[in-house]
């Protein structure tokens, strides 16, 4: 079964991909397969961060779990002229279904040769996830929210696939605003840079 979804070679040893999605330390071989959160000032210095590890599903669960946990909290509004995570803006939180999709595709996508983990950052006014890899240099940001075929990391698509966690239609973007319109809360804004994916939730 592994073998069949692109996990193992021929000769019985995992692919990157099956290290990726089936190791509990991916990062012992594959350097930065892990996720950085920090919650930063408006200077972009950090007050204070956390590292995921574990296998690629393991790090969408626990970065969501910690995400809703520590750093955007269910709480009563702030005081005035003081701030919260989570609370500035009158937005609240962004849609848990839509922030789970997003780090799922940042980690589905992103381009593991360069050593560097996906990034989440976390603002008093926004939500900011980052991966290194992008679609190819023609597409433009409407083109994420049409269905296309994802353009990054075959292997680990097709084992995600396989194991029923996408679907493979390329419609990740579409279910992130999905969310966010039924929720309510402002769409994110995706940007596009040189070698890098970008999706922010106010």
């Amino acid at each position: 079964t592994l073998r069949h979804a692109g996990l193992m070679t021929g000769v019985g040893t995992p692919t990157n991909a099956g290290i990726l999605l089936l190791h509990n330390r991916p990062h012992q071989y594959i350097p930065g397969a892990t996720v950085r959160i920090g919650f930063l000032e408006v200077t972009a210095a950090a007050i204070y961060e956390d590292e995921v590890f574990g296998s690629l599903i393991e790090q969408v669960h626990s970065t969501v779990e910690l995400l809703f946990e520590k750093y955007l909290p269910e709480e009563e509004p702030a005081p005035r002229g003081t701030y919260r995570l989570g609370t500035a803006g009158g937005h609240g939180r962004p849609p848990r279904d839509a922030v789970h999709e997003a780090v799922l595709n940042a980690l589905a996508h992103k381009n593991y040769d360069s050593g560097a983990p996906v990034q989440v950052s976390v603002f008093t006014d926004r939500l900011c996830i980052d991966n290194v890899g992008r679609p190819p240099r023609t597409w433009t940001v409407g083109a994420l929210s049409d269905a296309h075929i994802a353009a990054q990391q075959p292997q680990s698509r097709g084992g995600l696939r396989s194991l029923g966690i996408i679907d493979g239609w390329g419609n990740g973007v579409s279910r992130i605003r999905m969310s966010c319109m039924e929720a309510g809360t402002p769409e994110p804004i995706f940007e596009l840079r040189d070698d890098e994916t970008m999706v922010c939730f106010p």
